[in-house]
C-alpha cells in the first residue's frame, strides 16, 4: 500500500504529540511547543521539497573558463588590517 507509510507517521505523531508537548512546555515554554508543531507540520512538508534530484550528462556540460580577477594569495593578517584601518592622525583628513 502506497500511502500506509505517511499515514502512519501521522498516526506516530498523534500518539506522542502530547508527551512531546509537554516535555517541551518544562524545559522552554511555548517556544519549544510550537517546534514540536513546527517539526511535525512545516518541517515535514518542507523536507519533500528539498529532495530534488537533477541528473545529467557529464559529457554535456559547457566547460566555462574561470574569470580574471586578480591573484589569489594568503591573506597577512598585519598587512589586511593597516589596509582597512587609517591611522589616527589621518582621521583630520
Amino acid at each position: 500500500m502506497i500511502g500506509a507509510t505517511p499515514l502512519r507517521k501521522y498516526a506516530m505523531d498523534l500518539q506522542t504529540f502530547p508527551k512531546d508537548a509537554s516535555i517541551a512546555w518544562r524545559s522552554t515554554g511555548g517556544k519549544g511547543v510550537w517546534g514540536e508543531v513546527r517539526r511535525r507540520t512545516l518541517d515535514r512538508a518542507g523536507s519533500y521539497t528539498r529532495r530534488l534530484l537533477v541528473e545529467t550528462d557529464l559529457a554535456r556540460l559547457v566547460s566555462l573558463p574561470t574569470p580574471v580577477l586578480g591573484t589569489v594569495s594568503r591573506v597577512k593578517l598585519l598587512s589586511w588590517m593597516r589596509s582597512q584601518y587609517r591611522p589616527l592622525e589621518d582621521l583630520s583628513a
